[in-house]
């Protein structure tokens, strides 16, 4: 993984969530647009889990997640915390 993209390693992290969801018996479900706060959908049937991915380090035993992230806007660069709910 340490040679792969930002990008990639986001693909990669996706896919395994994905494939680990769907190996549970899950119905996953993909957006048609980006920019959403959410990379997966779950059907729990009634109610649909929007899931936002994220890749992870293991560092002295505990998994670090960085919950922040940068994107490029028509104004320029944007920095937002992340915050779950």
């Amino acid at each position: 993984m340490e040679n792969l993209t930002p990008s990639q390693k986001g693909a990669a992290a996706e896919a395994a969530i994905a494939a680990t969801a769907i190996q549970l018996g899950l119905t996953v479900l993909r957006p048609l647009c980006e920019g959403r706060r959410y990379d997966l959908v779950i059907d729990l049937e009634p109610e649909l889990l929007r899931v936002q991915c994220k890749l992870a380090q293991r560092l002295a035993g505990v998994l670090a997640v960085r919950l922040n992230t940068n994107r490029y806007t028509p104004a320029g660069i944007c920095l937002d915390e992340l915050h779950g709910r």
